[in-house]
């Protein structure tokens, strides 16, 4: 939704972009803000600053200066950095407030450095200038954030799950959450061929840790956290409140239900684990990719975890079932 918003400025015409209900609820003004100052005309359709969206396409977007604010989503960044060569005046962009998810960003301005596109950056100021993009051929890393919900699968398992062709030093965020699973007593080896996950020991909580920087990832430390005994403590998620659903709410509901007692404020999520009190319970997903497969890895432990709407999965990892009945075997 984000990256087709500012790519619409460019067809021509009108588009309308649409998206499963609960993306009306996800804000998305700031970006339309920041669009409309670099001459696209477009709108939500509602006037509530959430799609339903309308794009009046030119064939071009006049570029020039423009801002917006860091603390909602860098996806909004990332989609004006994407279209930014080929606007006609370039882009001047200038960043408001504190940047989440900055990896991604990092991971995106990489992808403009592959074009040779030179992406300048000073004291919160991104400027790239008007230019041809030359086609090429380039290799795709694969999906750490799929990656890191089968790693997680050897922890209470107390085995080994080895993923092919997994980067030692990858640009995703969510590549780092393997020092997490290090952190809760796994151990990492890595090889040109595949890298490996092993666990031989009881999970150890991890106390108190900042994970803004890996959010998809962190739901994972949050379901493996209420079977490490003790204390967890995990920071930085505020971004976790508007994504396909509220995911602190909706952890939080799922593993009262199971036994746990967590508590959340509006950037994070606190559990004292015991595996000595989680019981089966009817899993709610809410359309959720993430929340099915961080219940994954309870009810590969916890007997009686029964996952509602199992094929939400679909949206980034469509034969996670399969892969997750593999591991288990």
């Amino acid at each position: 939704m984000r990256f087709l918003t500012a790519a619409g400025g460019l067809a021509t015409g009108t588009i309308r972009l649409l998206g499963k209900e609960r993306m009306h609820q996800r804000p998305i003004g700031d970006l339309l803000k920041a669009l409309q100052m670099l001459g696209v005309s477009l709108s939500s359709e509602k006037n509530n600053d959430c799609p339903p969206l309308l794009v009046q396409g030119k064939g071009e977007i006049r570029g020039g200066k423009t801002e917006i604010s860091g603390a909602t989503s860098s996806q909004f960044l990332s989609a004006l950095l994407l279209v930014a060569p080929v606007m006609k005046n370039g882009l001047t962009l200038s960043l408001k407030g504190d940047l989440v998810s900055r990896p991604y960003i990092d991971m995106t301005i990489s992808l403009l450095n592959q074009w040779n596109i030179i992406v300048q950056k000073q004291e919160g100021v991104f400027s790239i200038a008007p230019q041809k993009i030359q086609s090429r051929v380039i290799q795709i890393e694969p999906d750490a954030s799929s990656a890191m919900h089968i790693f997680s699968l050897a922890l209470p398992s107390k085995g080994e799950i080895s993923v092919k062709h997994f980067p030692k030093k990858g640009l995703q965020g969510d590549a780092q959450f393997l020092s997490v699973l290090e952190k809760m007593g796994a151990r990492i080896e890595h090889s040109e061929e595949k890298t490996t996950v092993k666990m031989q020991q009881e999970i150890q909580p991890l106390k108190n840790i900042d994970l803004e920087d890996m959010p998809d990832a962190a739901l994972n430390a949050i379901a493996l956290s209420a079977l490490a005994r003790g204390k967890t403590k995990i920071t930085g998620l505020q971004t976790l409140r508007h994504k396909e659903c509220d995911r602190l709410e909706v952890m939080k509901q799922n593993l009262e239900k199971m036994g746990a007692k967590p508590k959340t404020t509006k950037d994070s999520f606190e559990i004292e684990g015991n595996p000595d009190i989680l019981h089966g319970a009817d899993i709610e997903c809410y359309d959720d990719h993430r929340i099915a497969m961080s219940f994954a890895i309870l009810g590969s432990k916890v007997s009686g975890v029964n996952i509602l709407d199992p094929k939400c999965v679909e949206k980034t990892f469509p034969t996670f079932w399969e892969v997750f009945e593999e591991c288990r075997a």
